[in-house]
């Protein structure tokens, strides 16, 4: 009888090592909660700045819910899954699933607890989720609800980059807008805007343009790239975003999000609306844009 206890002891034990070494997909996870939701962790690791990983590289993405990176600690390859859930309105689950290039080595070194590399990443994570809890505390999102996007005529120049240079896209042409405006002796009827004509969720990028309301069509000096376009009033999603107007797209994928679980479908093309001219300082958690989704 103890034999036979011993063999199928020695059976299971078996069936544990070659499950262990050969067919788990992954050395060993690290978990943690934020209060996030999935998409705005998924745009900071986007851009993150890594002190521990090095030469970070994205492989393959699923926008909002799935990441795929490779990198190196100490000249030994990894490759980082992550993976996004949301438990609730306000916290999200994320998990990370890490492959050493010498599998075999990593999940022995798992067992006896000497993987320094595990124990670097999990540091790594836990900087990640205070930076994620600090950049909550510099903006806030207000959905309010369905209405019409204001309508207006605007004087605009039409831009493409990384959804996270936008905001430097318009520092480096407000003054060309400006410009216009002076030399064709028009008023602003309004305050800047953006609308967004293309979102590539995979890509992160977006093609748009940068827009001064006017009050008429008069121009009689025409400029290169500048040109005057009528924007309808639409039926939208509003939120009122306040924050630098840096990371006002997180406000996007709220609305994103309040889209999904109210059942309204939304075109990826955000009107926003900017209240505050950052040239004239003061407390950017206090920047207010007004930011349209239009719905289908």
């Amino acid at each position: 009888m103890l034999k036979k206890i011993l063999r199928i002891f020695l059976l299971l034990l078996f069936l544990l090592g070659v499950w262990y070494f050969g067919l788990k997909n992954y050395d060993y996870s690290i978990n943690f909660n934020v209060s996030a939701l999935p998409g705005e962790v998924y745009q900071k690791l986007l851009v993150y700045d890594y002190k521990i990983l090095e030469n970070p590289s994205v492989q393959e993405r699923i926008p909002f819910k799935r990441l795929e990176q490779t990198a190196t600690i100490n000249d030994t390859g990894l490759n980082l899954s992550w993976r996004f859930e949301e438990k609730n309105d306000s916290i999200s689950r994320i998990r990370v699933l890490v492959n050493q290039e010498n599998r075999f080595i990593s999940r022995l070194q798992m067992l006896t607890g000497r993987n320094d590399i595990q124990k670097k990443i999990s540091r790594e994570a836990k900087r990640l989720k205070l930076a994620l809890e600090l950049d909550s505390e510099q903006y806030k999102v207000e959905i309010v609800g369905i209405e019409k996007s204001p309508a207006a005529t605007c004087a605009c120049i039409s831009l493409e980059n990384d959804v996270n240079k936008k905001a430097g896209d318009m520092m480096q042409t407000i003054g060309k807008l400006a410009a216009f405006l002076k030399l064709n002796n028009l008023e602003m009827a309004g305050k800047p805007r953006i609308q967004v004509n293309s979102w590539d969720l995979r890509a992160h990028t977006i093609t748009y343009e940068f827009c001064f309301p006017v009050e008429n069509k008069n121009i009689t000096m025409p400029v290169n790239d500048i040109y005057l376009k009528d924007f309808p009033s639409k039926k939208s999603i509003h939120a009122i975003y306040k924050g630098n107007y840096m990371y006002s797209h997180l406000a996007w994928i709220r609305i994103h999000n309040y889209a999904e679980k109210t059942g309204y479908e939304i075109n990826n093309s955000p009107l926003e609306i900017f209240q505050e001219n950052p040239e004239l300082g003061g407390d950017s958690r206090f920047w207010r844009a007004d930011i349209y989704v239009p719905l289908k």
